[in-house]
């Protein structure tokens, strides 16, 4: 394998990375960018190769602003394999503040799930037509959206489906806290979803009026949970109300 580009004349570079005959460093990839000559589809092909993959992963990226170009194609990357593209984004030293456009869903997915994307209000508004990629994109960074939970202007629909996905459990605490409880009494799959959830809360720091407790007790389960917040909440209702429940 050729050690370097050093001395090749440009009209050569594509087909070198073709023929897979330069050797895999960070540095070639990033000369054969800063050529005239240079082919995306080229380097896309050769990064791509299992072989190329193993040997230059081996070195750390470089993260110095030289190298901005070359982490920018890396992280647009859409004709990568899955494989291969979770492998070089699992390398990115620094997280970026947006999708690169025109990424297909996995690609979205995978910049997720290996947190190389900030979350803001603008880069969660980038996935508007992927709602299951927004609930992991806040479900990824929930001590984040917790911090800032204004900012983000999330409906009690979307908290409903942060719950739903596998935050801690001292996160969906807070995120109970954040929505309109009164609404359950309309809910009860939401009723049953919240109901162990706010049995974990002390019942001093969260309120809840009584058509709320009933529809919590009523819809909770196990019984044990049911019983639990009977116990906590039976205060608020009459003798009748009681004996009804």
């Amino acid at each position: 394998l050729l050690p370097s580009l050093e001395n090749v004349p440009n009209r050569l570079h594509a087909m070198l990375f073709e023929l897979n005959v330069i050797e895999p460093t960070w540095v070639n990839c990033l000369g054969f960018m800063k050529s005239d000559e240079f082919e995306a589809g080229s380097l896309v092909e050769y990064l791509d190769r299992d072989d190329v993959r193993l040997a230059i992963l081996e070195h750390s990226l470089p993260s110095d602003s030289d190298s901005v170009p070359l982490r920018h194609f890396l992280i647009g990357a859409n004709l990568l394999s899955d494989v291969a593209y979770r492998d070089y984004a699992r390398s990115l030293p620094k997280s970026f503040e947006k999708f690169p456009d025109g990424l297909e869903p996995s690609k979205l997915r995978i910049l997720i799930d290996e947190r190389k994307i900030i979350l803001t209000k603008e880069s969660l508004g980038s996935l508007a037509d992927y709602r299951d990629l927004q609930v992991l994109f806040v479900a990824k960074n929930i001590d984040t959206y917790l911090a800032d939970s204004d900012g983000f202007a999330l409906d009690d629909g979307f908290r409903e489906e942060l719950l739903r996905s596998e935050v801690g459990f001292v996160a969906k605490r807070g995120i109970v806290k954040m929505m309109d409880l009164r609404a359950l009494v309309d809910l009860p799959e939401r009723s049953a979803l919240i109901g162990p959830i706010i049995n974990s809360i002390d019942v001093n720091i969260l309120s809840l009026d009584k058509d709320v407790a009933l529809s919590l007790i009523k819809y909770s389960r196990p019984v044990a949970i049911q019983i639990s917040l009977f116990n906590k909440y039976h205060s608020s209702m009459t003798d009748d109300e009681v004996r009804q429940v």
